[in-house]
């Protein structure tokens, strides 16, 4: 069967169903809101309305801020983008300066309850408009969609940081919102982990608490009780907040089952997670502790919808060139020899151009520096087949010491059970995708001016790619690829946190 034949029955097969996500995480805006609205007196149906809302900026990609990254950053002139900018930084990023702007004038700060900022003014407007006559399902989510931006003032706080390496040199960064680089910057998920950031995570709970209440009180026909004081609850958020892995977050949560089943007034059934029953497993924490075993919060229900998402009928596949160097095709080569059958090897030998790839994480790397063009790019391919994607980001993603990295790639004592595990899937369809494409990544078109070898001015045909990994779903991969001497090669690897 030709690769091309093979492409097109994929097609038939693949159907893109991709939940993105964005700063604090689905454990922050998902299940310590919901279970802060039970606290705070609403029902468990409406606590969950209001949970599902808050979460709902970060389950669509249209609002991603990777996404605008790739669309400012790479392709520059994407229709409306000005107007997608300011919906992200309402949802994401409620800083007053609007965009277009500098990215320094564009300041994020807390929306401290009793302070009028633009972190809690939308917050402040649902509540006040506690006379509109809206149906109690719009009111409650209304108001859950308003807490989202009120706890991202906590995570996005500062001015966004903006693309400005080797391989991404931003075109419009007065568009740009980001990871703030006082937090760890566009290419880390620490803005967004709770442990890192514990005393912001307490004061993102308890202002969203207050405003909690103050909704109940202007709208009582939502309050089911009386509020649990703050004085009680503030050590238990505490303790939320310094769990570290993803089982340790589970366990909390379980506990706060247990507390439930002895009295239905406190903690909060775990079962009542309905609408996004995985949240714990889209979260960029590691697993568990290196000691632990298999993690405890695997979810039935993420396999199950994996299998219904490759049953789904795929939207018609976009017209390809019929010609075997299509840079459609090669990319497809490329993504399955490297995700599916984790042929690095091959990808380091045929497809890559290592010089190019290697010379700017060299450039910023001591470690990098040290290392052969070989052996860097290797690292760098190998981080994204690790299942434990927490994992990768401790370790900087290799934008960071990239020597660490490659230790714990190859040290069989840096887990318990040997070298950090890897992924295992049968099919592209079920490894990349990307939301805006019938194909599981989306080719941008970046030819840039440049000389031949005599001197001669050429135009060298290059793409963006991006897409999404099912492991690391809070990341945005983007490679660049270009005809070289009349064969495409992939010449850098890049990617975007969120």
């Amino acid at each position: 069967m030709t690769r091309l034949r093979q492409l097109t029955l994929f097609l038939l097969a693949f159907a893109c169903c991709l939940r993105p996500a964005a700063a604090w995480e689905a454990d922050m805006h998902y299940g310590l809101v919901k279970w802060l609205a039970y606290r705070a007196g609403f029902s468990l149906q409406d606590a969950e309305i209001v949970a599902a809302s808050s979460e709902a900026a970060d389950e669509t990609h249209v609002l991603m801020a990777t996404y605008l990254i790739a669309e400012v950053c790479a392709r520059g002139r994407a229709p409306k983008i000005t107007a997608v900018s300011r919906v992200v930084q309402q949802h994401h990023f409620p800083a007053p300066e609007h965009v277009p702007n500098s990215p320094t004038a564009r300041d994020v700060r807390p929306g401290h309850y009793g302070q009028d900022r633009a972190g809690n003014r939308w917050i402040r407007q649902e509540i006040k408009d506690a006379t509109a006559m809206l149906s109690p399902l719009v009111i409650l989510e209304r108001f859950g969609s308003s807490i989202h931006p009120l706890a991202d003032s906590w995570s996005h706080a500062g001015h966004p940081d903006v693309p400005d390496k080797w391989f991404l040199r931003c075109r419009r960064p007065e568009l740009v919102w980001s990871h703030p680089q006082s937090r760890g910057g566009w290419q880390s998920h620490d803005a967004d982990i709770t442990h890192l950031h514990v005393q912001d995570t307490l004061q993102t709970a308890e202002t969203t608490y207050r405003f909690m209440i103050d909704f109940l009180q202007a709208r009582g026909q939502f309050a089911t009780r009386p509020p649990t004081d703050w004085a009680i609850l503030r050590a238990l958020v505490r303790d939320f907040a310094t769990r570290s892995t993803r089982d340790a977050k589970f366990d909390w949560f379980m506990s706060e089952d247990e507390r439930h089943g002895s009295d239905p007034n406190d903690g909060l059934p775990y079962d009542a997670f309905t609408t996004y029953p995985c949240f714990l497993e889209e979260t960029s924490l590691k697993k568990r502790d290196r000691r632990e075993d298999y993690p405890r919060t695997r979810c039935a229900r993420r396999e199950a919808g994996l299998q219904q998402d490759l049953h789904e009928t795929a939207p018609p596949m976009p017209p390809l060139q019929n010609v075997p160097d299509s840079p459609w095709v090669f990319t497809y080569d490329l993504l399955e020899t490297w995700l599916v059958g984790r042929n690095v090897s091959q990808v380091l030998t045929e497809m890559s151009d290592l010089p190019a790839i290697a010379r700017g994480f060299a450039a910023e790397s001591a470690a990098a520096a040290a290392m052969t063009d070989i052996d860097l790019v290797e690292v760098l391919l190998n981080l994204w087949l690790v299942d434990d994607h927490g994992v990768v980001n401790e370790l900087g993603h290799g934008s960071g010491d990239i020597g660490a990295l490659r230790n714990a790639l190859n040290n069989p004592f840096f887990t318990a059970s040997g070298p950090l595990p890897t992924v295992r899937y049968d099919a592209l369809a079920e490894v990349a995708r990307h939301p805006c494409s019938s194909l599981p990544f989306e080719l941008i078109r970046s030819d840039y001016p440049s000389e031949s070898p005599d001197g001669e001015p050429i135009t060298v045909e290059s793409y963006v790619v991006t897409f999404q990994l099912r492991h690391a779903p809070r990341d945005l991969m983007m490679l660049t690829i270009e005809r070289r001497n009349g064969a495409w090669q992939l010449t850098s690897i890049a990617w975007a946190a969120q």
